[in-house]
């Protein structure tokens, strides 16, 4: 049966989403599986007059679920790939999460199955009461791996955050601590590289407190950076800051601690999972995470012994990987 991806019409954004269906979808093509991809239009028409196939639709369409199931056959079945949970997202109002809530499910309830990209996401889903519809589980691999090994310089504190400037990411949050409590004499730097134009007055607020006297030339804004130069990102630096609020997965954590950096998350959603023992630290706020950065920036004996301890980086999966693990899990037959 056939494989065919229901994509949203801009697919050329560097987001979580985009990059991990372009890299699954190109790594069953090249593994030999029928692959096709569509917007919802051509999906939909391409149901109605075309023998039975599975749909795999991105998440982001979850208000069209519905429209694509009626179109198609008795024997074809719709899956949706949840990349994330528009619900979960912070800082919404309690009547808007409400009824994200109630789109989530409505979308849940049309499907015959779910793509999903980490054991935390299928345990969320479960939550929801799908337990009897197949969850695939296939985690991404990274897109940016390491060439060679790079060792760390512990002398200063050389941070990394990959991720675009928006609410979510808990940046804005991130450098208001950090102004407030880092010394003006502190030798540290911070590189946070993502787009600026997603949301343009978020952005420019966390520019502006970036300029705080504690702060100023210090932490810098790369922008959105391509897979070269965020390789060189990673080399550069020795530790790795998330203060996003949620995170399905978090293809930036799994990529920093391919290349041996220390991380320091906020405790939400996935990212847990991608701190090993001995290579990181998990916060349960914002506070405590900005705490701990101003008390690294502060003592370099502490920042040597954790990167002198620092286990290797374990071998990272591949997109060849992704895509045996999703054709060994897809339903067989029409009646999956």
């Amino acid at each position: 049966m056939r494989e065919i991806f229901v994509l949203p019409a801009e697919r050329r954004a560097r987001t979580g989403g985009n990059l991990y269906n372009r890299n699954l979808i190109a790594a069953l093509t090249e593994h030999g599986a029928d692959i096709a991809t569509m917007t919802l239009e051509q999906a939909t028409r391409h149901a109605r007059t075309a023998r039975p196939a599975r749909y795999w639709i991105d998440m982001l369409l979850m208000d069209r679920v519905r429209s694509l199931r009626e179109a198609t056959s008795v024997d074809s079945r719709v899956f949706l790939i949840v990349h994330w949970y528009p619900s979960l997202q912070p800082a919404l109002a309690s009547r808007q999460r409400a009824s994200l809530r109630r789109r989530e499910a409505a979308a849940f309830a049309a499907v015959q199955g779910f793509l999903v990209t980490s054991r935390w996401s299928a345990k969320e889903l479960a939550k929801r009461g799908v337990r009897r519809k197949p969850v695939l589980l296939v985690p991404p691999a990274p897109v940016v791996t390491p060439s060679r090994f790079i060792p760390r310089d512990p002398a200063t504190l050389r941070a990394a955050m990959v991720a675009h400037v928006i609410p979510g990411k808990g940046i804005l949050e991130l450098l208001r601590t950090l102004a407030a409590c880092m010394p003006r004499a502190s030798e540290f730097s911070l590189e946070i590289a993502g787009s600026m134009e997603v949301d343009p007055a978020y952005a420019a607020r966390c520019r502006a407190v970036s300029e705080r006297p504690a702060l100023r030339g210090k932490v810098r804004f790369a922008g959105a950076l391509d897979a070269r130069a965020l390789a060189r990102l990673y080399e550069r630096n020795a530790f790795f800051v998330s203060a996003s609020h949620m995170e399905t997965f978090g293809m930036a954590l799994q990529e920093a601690s391919g290349f041996g950096l220390y991380l320091m998350v906020l405790d939400a959603g996935n990212t847990a999972s991608h701190v090993r023992r001995g290579a990181g630290e998990i916060f349960d706020s914002i506070e405590a995470l900005a705490e701990r950065f101003c008390e690294l920036a502060r003592e370099p004996e502490e920042r040597s012994r954790l990167l002198r301890r620092m286990p290797a980086p374990s071998p990272a999966p591949t997109w060849p990987d992704a895509a045996r693990r999703f054709l060994a899990q897809r339903p067989r037959g029409s009646t999956a």
